[in-house]
């Protein structure tokens, strides 16, 4: 990868209120790559990640918009 031309991207997303108690799941991804637009069509082999988190959101929340946002502010 050209590190002159890499770009970041990170990736969110969270599922709302399947674990015990009514808790929701979120996670992350942040990566380089030199072709944003074809990653975002779904040509992953062209993302190299350099970060990753899965876990608990913090707070119960209310709705699936709360959870995403909680998710990628995490």
């Amino acid at each position: 990868m050209d590190t002159d031309t890499a770009e970041v991207l990170s990736f969110g997303d969270s599922a709302f209120a399947t674990a015990e108690n009514v808790k929701s799941q979120g996670g992350g991804i942040t990566g380089l790559t030199h072709r944003p637009q074809e990653v975002i069509l779904g040509h992953y082999g062209l993302f190299l990640p350099i970060s990753w988190r899965s876990g608990t959101i913090k707070r119960i929340v209310r709705s699936t918009l709360a959870g995403e946002s909680l998710a990628a502010d995490e």
